[in-house]
């Protein structure tokens, strides 16, 4: 989308989406800025009040009519912003507005892949909701689950268990991400 308003008030928006400013993200709004608006990355300020985890400001922007899947030029959305931030306030309030937790980026990768990789466990677990996204794969061929082996600690054992458990994928994950009663069966 091209830029709506004057370019002040567009940069003021981005500008106030970054640092969580509600009040001048409503008067920038009003100057004439359009929500969507989307810089030459074709990020948008929603995408960077999530990155941020600025939860009042995304309120602010959702309420506006900031579209939760507006994707920039990477495929990113907000709510893989938030989930690889680690904003779990964030990823719920983009949840509640119907975010899509199928979406992918350039590389393939979702919203669920981007909180295992960077190790958000809370995130983990709330975006494990679908078997599409538990099976889903990136353009390596890579899974959330492949990812969540990365970083090779207890709480991934259990999530990844309880993503196997409650969505029956069993195959593509390697035996070396499995805890060792789970391999073994002791």
């Amino acid at each position: 989308m091209a830029a709506t308003g004057t370019s002040e008030a567009v940069t003021c928006l981005f500008e106030a989406a970054l640092l969580g400013q509600t009040a001048l993200i409503e008067a920038t709004l009003a100057a004439g800025a359009h929500p969507d608006v989307q810089d030459r990355y074709g990020r948008t300020p929603l995408m960077n009040a999530a990155l941020k985890g600025h939860a009042d400001a995304v309120r602010v922007l959702l309420g506006i009519g900031a579209d939760p899947d507006r994707a920039g030029r990477d495929g990113r959305t907000a709510i893989s912003y938030a989930a690889a931030s680690g904003h779990a306030d964030v990823v719920e309030l983009l949840l509640k507005s119907r975010a899509d937790i199928l979406g992918k980026d350039s590389m393939g990768r979702s919203a669920l892949m981007e909180a295992a990789f960077w190790n958000h466990p809370e995130i983990v677990q709330r975006l494990a909701v679908s078997r599409f996204a538990v099976y889903a794969r990136d353009n390596k061929g890579k899974t959330a689950l492949i990812d969540a082996c990365f970083w090779n600690e207890d709480w991934m054992w259990t999530a990844a268990t309880t993503m196997v458990i409650r969505r029956g994928m069993i195959s593509g994950i390697p035996l070396s991400c499995w805890p060792p009663w789970a391999v073994t069966g002791t």
